[in-house]
């Protein structure tokens, strides 16, 4: 074997240190992205010796009565508060990229990134401090228009991305996510349902600024579990809002949650239509589907 910065172990060495078959290392790989072993020019997986930690560490969890994705989720979490104290290479490449407006350079550290660390951590570490940088920049007129759409857009385009091909149960249950009318920022509603299919729900987005038409016929077609709304300026939707709560009234299977930033929730006198302003509110009361 190779000689590289650290001690390595090849896949054999690495059944027999964890317990686990081959075909069990490779499927934790390719569907948890738990590790990501470097490969030799001949394609032989060689794994390091933090990969062999967390190996051990998801089995400690399996045995503790955890699934293998929750204890996967748990791991990358542990990780991602580690990395957060040191210095984020990739977050700081991000930002230069999006200096230049560099489409593909932001779109390559997006998909490195997501390689390395999975989704979890991925939105937790990069994304999130990507997002409130952009923001930031914005504000402080150091960035232009330009170099804020192109941004965004990226971010935006990727994210949907994953959330399409991110594989879910097709009888898990379903949480629809969409904008208020004549709100267009649609990223934190992307950002919303791809935790909830981390925790095992499928996911519906219905996009930007759509009629309040389109979010009825949504709940009513799909019965989901939680309905997500997203807006920020809430005065220029109040009457769509009382609507929507009327609506909310009529689906008592459906949770319906208003997630707002920057508005005042003390006027909105909702009954059925639940205002938050941290997502955190609503994942506390979302189970894991583990169907």
């Amino acid at each position: 074997m190779r000689e590289i910065d650290m001690m390595t172990y090849s896949i054999q060495q690495v059944a027999k240190m964890t317990g686990l078959s081959k075909q069990v290392i490779r499927k934790w790989e390719d569907r948890y992205g738990i590790i990501s072993p470097e490969r030799l020019e001949n394609g032989y997986r060689i794994y390091r010796e933090d990969e062999v930690t967390l190996l051990k560490e998801i089995i400690a969890l399996t045995n503790a009565g955890h699934s293998v994705k929750q204890a996967a989720i748990l791991v990358k979490q542990k990780g991602a508060k580690t990395r957060a104290k040191e210095k984020n290479p990739l977050l700081e490449s991000l930002i230069k990229a999006g200096q230049t407006a560099n489409e593909m350079a932001i779109q390559q550290i997006l998909d490195k990134a997501q390689y390395q660390y999975g989704l979890a951590v991925l939105i937790d570490e990069l994304i999130e401090p990507f997002l409130s940088q952009i923001h930031r920049l914005s504000y402080e007129k150091i960035w232009d228009d330009y170099q804020v759409t192109i941004s965004y857009q990226i971010v935006r385009d990727f994210l949907a991305t994953i959330r399409r091909r991110y594989p879910i149960d097709n009888y898990a249950p379903f949480i629809i996510g969409s904008c208020l009318p004549n709100e267009h920022n649609e990223i934190p509603v992307q950002l919303f349902l791809l935790r909830a299919m981390l925790l095992g729900y499928q996911t519906k987005m219905l996009g930007a600024s759509p009629s309040r038409y389109a979010i009825e016929t949504a709940a009513q077609l799909n019965h989901p579990k939680l309905m997500f709304i997203y807006g920020r300026v809430l005065e220029n939707n109040l009457a769509q809002l009382k609507k929507l709560d009327t609506l909310a009234q009529t689906l008592p299977q459906t949770t319906f949650y208003l997630f707002v930033e920057g508005s005042n929730l003390a006027p909105l006198n909702l009954n059925s239509l639940k205002p938050v302003q941290s997502t955190k509110d609503i994942f506390a009361s979302l189970p894991q589907n583990k169907s």
